[in-house]
């Protein structure tokens, strides 16, 4: 089952329970053998708010980076020959 996928869990006798937004406390709820409770619901709340910290720096830091390299090649043709030829590799299959 992948993320965000819609389906009832094996020896689930509720609804179908979207993954995305199901606290792991109701998924627990769910299946039989799983343990969970608020602390897990803070754990991977907490989890996912620093992923999108992370996410949000590397956006950030790849828009810098790029405002950059314009900046630095934008008008040395030379430069941005020979970077070109170096990164040929990344065009292959």
């Amino acid at each position: 089952m992948s993320f965000g996928e819609e389906r009832a869990l094996p020896g689930a006798d509720a609804a179908p329970v979207r993954l995305a937004s199901a606290e792991p406390e109701t998924l627990g709820k769910l299946h039989s053998g799983w343990f969970t409770g608020p602390a897990s619901n803070d754990c991977v709340a907490a989890r996912q708010r620093r992923l999108h910290e992370l996410g949000d720096l590397v956006d950030d830091t790849a828009a810098a980076f790029t405002k950059a390299m314009d900046r630095r090649i934008g008008g040395d043709v030379s430069l941005v020959r020979r970077l070109g030829a170096q990164a040929d590799w990344l065009d292959d299959p």
